[in-house]
């Protein structure tokens, strides 16, 4: 049995409708709807599609950025050579030890 558009019209859920009245528009990958009647929606859309495009962008940002991973790479120094960090160790734990002695040394001959 044919039907025309009229008879499929009245046999659609409200849903359906509304959803074939609605003009889409082209958002990046995705079709987002808005609607032309009320203009209240429209700028509920916008900002909606507004929100979405900065949500894009912020998770598109987060997720190029990259930093290196593993064993010592979030450190301030390079732990590549074990000869430089000996002596980076010597020198930074090294003078905090020696000062309190180099502190008297100084009162006593300062006399």
């Amino acid at each position: 049995m044919l039907t025309t558009n009229t008879q499929m019209e009245h046999k659609l859920s409200p849903q359906r409708k509304r959803k074939k009245h609605m003009h889409w528009a082209r958002f990046g990958k995705k079709k987002v709807a808005y609607s032309n009647v009320i203009p209240e929606h429209r700028n509920n859309q916008t900002l909606i599609m507004l929100g979405q495009a900065v949500r894009r962008f912020t998770t598109s940002a987060v997720r190029s950025s990259h930093y290196a991973e593993g064993p010592g790479k979030n450190l301030p120094f390079s732990v590549e050579n074990k000869w430089r960090l000996l002596g980076m160790m010597v020198v930074f734990f090294g003078s905090g030890f020696a000062f309190p002695f180099i502190v008297v040394r100084h009162q006593i001959l300062k006399k």
